[in-house]
């Protein structure tokens, strides 16, 4: 349960970070990427908050042979994984154009976003591999959170919190 709360958390963390993006980079990309990070998050939300709180209830509930039953008939549901399909094929687009917007905008340490948003593209298909190949897929997400964060302080960009920054690209205002 609490792999799937922090891979939850990191996928609506990545959406905030996009809109906010998508609010101070002056480009179309950032834009659609803003626009579309919401709904992507929310679609992917919806499954894993399915599998992280109705599995456990059908888990609780049954005998051991029927809760697997109804796990992988809840898990396998076409529909759910067409939502879930959609929302993270959405978040992948999203974050390779907020990638792109970000190195475009000329700062310096334009490329610190790309291995986050190489990433967030990766993680439908990293649901193929064993359990530590996702614990290591989650560290390596937190790495790279930690490195556009640091990029985005030492970018030492003038302005300040609050201030309107469209088109004006600060820490503070991705922040």
């Amino acid at each position: 349960m609490v792999a799937h709360l922090c891979g939850m958390l990191a996928l609506a963390a990545a959406a905030v970070l996009v809109g906010r993006l998508g609010d101070v980079l002056p480009s179309r990309g950032a834009a659609v990427a803003r626009n579309l990070a919401l709904p992507g998050a929310v679609l992917t939300a919806l499954f894993f908050g399915v599998e992280t709180f109705g599995l456990a209830a059908v888990a609780g509930s049954l005998p051991e042979p029927e809760a697997m039953a109804v796990a992988e008939a809840i898990r396998n549901h076409p529909t759910a994984l067409g939502v879930l399909a959609l929302g993270l094929v959405g978040l992948a687009v999203v974050a390779l154009l907020a990638a792109a917007a970000w190195q475009r905008a000329g700062i310096d340490r334009g490329w610190a976003l790309c291995p986050l948003a190489v990433l967030v593209a990766l993680v439908l298909p990293q649901f193929f591999l064993p359990v530590v190949g996702r614990m290591a897929f989650g560290v390596l997400w937190g790495v790279a959170a930690a490195l556009f964060a640091w990029a985005l302080v030492a970018a030492g960009l003038p302005g300040r919190a609050g201030a309107p920054t469209r088109g004006k690209v600060t820490p503070e205002a991705v922040l």
